[in-house]
């Protein structure tokens, strides 16, 4: 049972109006509605003392509720608790929200954010703001820190002793990776998987001299892209309309076509081969796709996916397949669905015939690359 002191008394450090429009944004997604109408609240009242009884009762709050959405204003830095020597009962001293410039450049206010909400971007603001010490005189702080926001969502620990190994055998290099980054990549541990964290900082890391680091904005903006594309995905299922006959049938009827060809045009290309291979893409298949519409529209490249898995088995070179084919149509100058489907049909016999040739080769070979490979991070 929580025993809560009689009274309370309030504070504003200096005048200040709330913005709404940043709590909303910004704090609303971390703190949540409880705590961000118990931050109101206090700051209706002026400044003086107060039965606590009775604000909890006008409220609806009950003393654990109220603790809770205490410490998480404490937390979010928005309201600071203090101890009355002799008397014990809270002194709380109530602070602006952040601008959002000071909260742009808090990294790990911005990684709170990130872990407890898939806003993607939030209206900027020109708010700003100064802080006025507190005499410390008569009072002892008992805030929360920040670690009270995550204690229901706790952090997984990277071994990063393990993941320095891969990426030192990798580059035949020590390489460094820094707090921040490691801080960074342990909030997003559950979010993402251990092998794609590899990926990441794999293909952030730079040379300069004899030494090898992770570079923090490049890994944070591999992390965000991996994170906005799985967060798009996640709850779609893709449905997609196929017919392997398309390439091996000049007769289909036209208004089977039609659906396929609405089907290339509707998806992108990332939610198409995530719709042919049943699983989310990793960030080496992202990063193909990625360059593979640099050169390319979506929906050729959606026909060029779909004529590989209806004509040839899954094979671990299906990237540099569908990219020298992508070159071919690019030098051939086809530029619509019609014309990329009569090329495919006039080669589609071809690709049958060579696939059956070389299929146990592929495989074959692939067993023994991937022993050699066992240990080491596929480059992006």
């Amino acid at each position: 049972m929580i025993i809560l002191p009689s009274f309370f008394s309030i504070k504003k450090q200096y005048n200040f109006v709330l913005d709404q429009d940043v709590l909303e944004a910004y704090y609303l997604p971390i703190i949540k509605s409880s705590s961000l109408s118990l931050y109101r609240a206090f700051f209706n009242l002026n400044n003086g003392q107060y039965n606590l009884n009775d604000f909890l009762t006008q409220n609806n709050l009950s003393a654990q509720e109220f603790e809770n959405n205490r410490k998480k204003l404490e937390s979010a830095g928005l309201v600071k608790t203090f101890l009355e020597k002799g008397t014990n009962n809270y002194f709380f001293s109530l602070y602006p929200s952040k601008s959002v410039k000071e909260i742009k450049e808090d990294k790990e206010f911005i990684n709170l954010l990130k872990l407890f909400s898939s806003k993607s971007e939030i209206e900027k603001t020109n708010y700003t703001l100064g802080l006025n010490e507190v005499d410390e005189a008569n009072l002892t702080e008992i805030s929360e820190t920040k670690t009270f926001l995550t204690q229901d969502k706790p952090i997984y620990k990277l071994d990063f002793e393990s993941i320095n190994q891969n990426l030192t055998s990798y580059f035949k290099s020590l390489v460094l990776i820094s707090e921040d980054c490691k801080k960074t990549l342990d909030i997003y541990a559950t979010k993402i998987p251990y092998d794609v964290i590899v990926e990441i900082l794999t293909q952030s890391c730079e040379k300069k001299d004899d030494l090898v680091f992770v570079n923090y904005n490049n890994m944070l903006n591999r992390i965000n892209s991996y994170i906005n594309v799985i967060s798009r995905n996640a709850n779609r299922t893709i449905k997609l309309i196929r017919n392997s006959e398309l390439f091996t049938n000049s007769e289909i009827p036209n208004f089977k076509k039609d659906q396929i060809f609405e089907c290339y045009k509707r998806h992108n290309s990332e939610e198409y081969l995530r719709g042919i291979l049943k699983r989310d893409l990793s960030l080496e298949d992202l990063s193909f796709i990625s360059q593979m519409l640099k050169k390319i529209s979506s929906e050729l490249l959606n026909m060029t996916l779909d004529m590989y898995y209806s004509c040839k088995a899954i094979t671990p070179g299906w990237k540099k397949y569908i990219s020298k084919c992508i070159d071919t149509v690019n030098c051939k100058g086809i530029d619509s669905l019609d014309t990329l489907l009569n090329y495919f049909n006039g080669t589609t016999s071809k690709i049958i015939k060579e696939h059956e040739a070389k299929t146990r080769n592929i495989f074959a070979n692939y067993e023994v690359e991937e022993k050699k490979n066992k240990k080491e991070v596929v480059e992006w």
